[in-house]
């Protein structure tokens, strides 16, 4: 594979740390390794880490300074646990008859290069055939028909519970931060790209509840907009009624006031008149009982116009008396 003859990279509690000058094959081990191992993609814009599709995987095979017309090689990812061990790997044969690479993927419990774990050439240093690795795989390991079982597989053993979009994600994710000289230019945008890119997409019952809810906001948006409409309409008819009601409240009260005030005018004309009245009767009566025949003075007579017509009755009352006595020839 590439410069690579027989290389194993050991990561020291999960962590590698590689250092080289350009070309010693620091970017090539990871495109050969992660996140290919996981992804069982052969594409070269998936296999590049700078995303481009120059260097094929048949190109990593066949090219710089590949002798004979077929080449074999491995790569494989081995995971251990305290209780357990996990390997994944890729068989990949290539020609120069054609640009296509065939891959075989397999899974196994045994470790690679161990005497009692499996090994990948045989005694005359040659890569496996795909028999032979299954031979020596046994009932201990598989060799998937296709990459979907494969990344079924490794999806199941090292990602318990994962579903197959959020697969998806954590791979586009090691794909965007697995870009060279990331570092030198990240920033919290791009960081924001990247961790945008990674999300994994939503699934259409999600996709449903999510709708469901914005339907269901806004039909509560709704019914608040007509709410609204209908408090400015009460408001607006509430504020007409208190002006009509005050108006006719206004004139009523107007009507009363002005009945009152000439009730009172009515009620104090009335109790003058009457005690005008008390007064000219009884200065009548006193005069009639001391001076029968005597004819008050204007003085003595008030000014109102009823006291004045009774006045005149009384005087034309005398002379008519006058008349008679002078027809009879008494003494006047």
């Amino acid at each position: 594979m590439w410069r690579y003859y027989d290389e194993v990279f050991e990561f020291h509690e999960g962590r590698l740390l590689l250092r080289g000058p350009n070309g010693s094959g620091k970017s090539k081990a990871l495109e050969l390794l992660l996140p290919f191992l996981f992804d069982a993609n052969l594409r070269a814009n998936r296999l590049s880490t700078f995303g481009t599709g120059e260097r094929t995987m048949h190109w990593n095979l066949m090219g710089e300074g590949a002798s004979g017309t077929t080449r074999v090689g491995y790569v494989w990812l081995e995971f251990r646990c305290p209780d357990r061990s996990f390997c994944c790997g890729a068989r990949l044969q290539a020609s120069t008859h054609t640009t296509t690479v065939h891959a075989d993927y397999f899974t196994t419990e045994l470790r690679v290069g161990t005497p009692d774990g499996i090994a990948l050439t045989n005694t005359a240093g040659q890569p496996l055939t795909r028999s032979a690795l299954e031979e020596h795989l046994g009932d201990r390991g598989t060799v998937h028909a296709n990459a979907g079982d494969y990344r079924a597989e490794v999806r199941a053993a090292l990602f318990p519970g994962l579903s197959e979009q959020r697969y998806d994600a954590l791979i586009t994710a090691l794909l965007q931060l697995r870009t060279p000289k990331l570092s030198q230019r990240l920033d919290p945008a791009l960081l924001s790209t990247l961790l945008s890119r990674a999300l994994p997409p939503l699934g259409q019952q999600e996709i449903a509840d999510l709708a469901e809810g914005f339907e269901r906001l806004d039909a509560q948006r709704e019914r608040l907009a007509a709410l609204d409409e209908e408090v400015t309409a009460s408001r607006t008819l509430a504020a007409r009624q208190r002006s009509y009601a005050q108006r006719v409240l206004r004139a009523g009260a107007a009507r009363l006031i002005s009945a009152t005030t000439e009730l009172e005018n009515l009620a104090t004309a009335a109790r003058d008149s009457a005690r005008e009245h008390e007064a000219v009767a009884a200065r009548r009566t006193t005069r009639t009982a001391s001076h029968p025949f005597d004819q008050p003075g204007d003085s003595e007579i008030g000014s109102s116009p009823r006291v004045r017509r009774e006045s005149r009755a009384f005087r034309v009352s005398r002379a008519e008396r006058h008349v008679l006595y002078g027809h009879s020839g008494d003494e006047i």
